[in-house]
């Protein structure tokens, strides 16, 4: 083992398998999509009691002026939907679990002869099953490369958009509709 200093170049080659450029580059890349990025947050981890960082959460917000009290946000992170029914607004807060890969990614398909296979793809999904608190517990997880986040990004406030799209419509409907009898 050397005492020596490691070298600039050694420095550089560490930071770059530890992810810590993948993350800079998602930073400016989610950004220039509109998203609010927010890096390097820490939860507490109630199953082994320690505190965990998430790299990034980036936060999509989308209210249009006239739109009936409606909004749609998402994070890219985990997955739920609220809904608070006293509430003058609606709202639909998405969290979706979003792994960032920098190179190639694989799913595994078996063929018509029943053989496996790798298949390169740039976006792939994963139901994670679990228990939380003795209740099980399900989530998607989304895995993207680099190379496809902006794309993913944009399907995704293009969906977020058609839900509140389809909200203003609902609400509408409803505040249209004769009282009940």
């Amino acid at each position: 083992m050397s005492d020596a200093p490691p070298t600039k170049e050694e420095m550089l080659k560490c930071l770059e398998r530890s992810g810590y450029c993948l993350e800079g580059r998602l930073v400016k890349a989610l950004d220039a999509l509109g998203f609010f990025v927010e890096t390097n947050q820490a939860h507490f981890d109630e199953r082994s009691g320690k505190s965990r960082e998430i790299d990034l959460v980036a936060e999509s917000y989308r209210h249009v002026e006239g739109g009936h009290r409606t909004c749609v946000k998402t994070n890219l992170v985990s997955a739920e939907w609220m809904n608070n029914a006293t509430d003058e607004y609606w709202r639909i807060f998405n969290w979706q679990p979003v792994v960032v890969v920098q190179n190639d990614l694989y799913v595994l398909t078996e063929n018509k002869s029943g053989k496996y296979e790798l298949e390169a793809t740039a976006e792939a999904k994963l139901q994670l099953n679990f228990h939380h608190k003795g209740e099980p517990k399900s989530t998607m997880v989304t895995f993207v490369t680099e190379a496809h986040l902006p794309t993913f990004a944009r399907q995704v406030l293009a969906r977020d958009a058609a839900v509140e799209d389809q909200m203003v419509k609902v609400r509408l409907n409803l505040s249209s509709a004769p009282p009940p009898a």
